[in-house]
């Protein structure tokens, strides 16, 4: 190879470079708004974020005398005793669960509070995409809804409920 023809390959190299450079290499993804879990209670399909969600189990509940009808009762998960919240009850839906009664829920939490939401079933895990988020229709009338999606998907503003005077048990 003489001089000429290296010059050519590094002239041919730069403008490769800048080629692709100019260009996007990756197609561009959507806006997420959240991944989430997916769970109906009553007539509420429920968006979870998945950062909140900790698990889904079937768990023996213990009634709590004086408790409003927002908490079912407690129940105990690796030495740690946890409120049964359930939201059908902000609509309407009032549905007693006795003393040991076994009931699904789906634990949810932010830094060191925890609680469990009483759910009817678990539909799978999405993720929701901005544009996904209507933002003309709110829903229910709900303390612990941060958002719909246009499939009417409520998606849950866990710092709020972990929050909710309704649901707290320590005060």
């Amino acid at each position: 190879m003489n001089r000429t023809e290296e010059i050519d390959v590094e002239e041919l190299l730069r403008q490769r470079s800048r080629s692709l450079a100019a260009r996007e290499l990756e197609p561009r993804t959507p806006d997420v708004f959240s991944d989430v879990v997916l769970v109906q209670r009553a007539d509420l399909i429920l968006a979870v974020p998945v950062g909140h969600s900790r698990e889904v189990r079937r768990v023996d509940i213990t009634g709590l005398p004086g408790s409003n009808s927002h908490v079912n009762g407690v129940f105990q998960i690796r030495g740690k005793v946890l409120s049964l919240v359930d939201l059908g009850s902000f609509c309407g839906d009032v549905q007693a669960l006795e003393h040991g009664d076994q009931t699904l829920v789906i634990v949810i939490g932010a830094d060191d509070r925890f609680l469990g939401l009483r759910i009817d079933e678990i539909h799978g895990s999405r993720t929701i995409l901005n544009d996904e988020i209507d933002l003309e229709f709110h829903g229910r009338e709900l303390p612990f809804v941060g958002c719909v999606t246009r499939d009417l998907e409520h998606v849950v503003d866990v710092e709020a409920l972990l929050e909710a005077p309704e649901v707290r048990l320590d005060r």
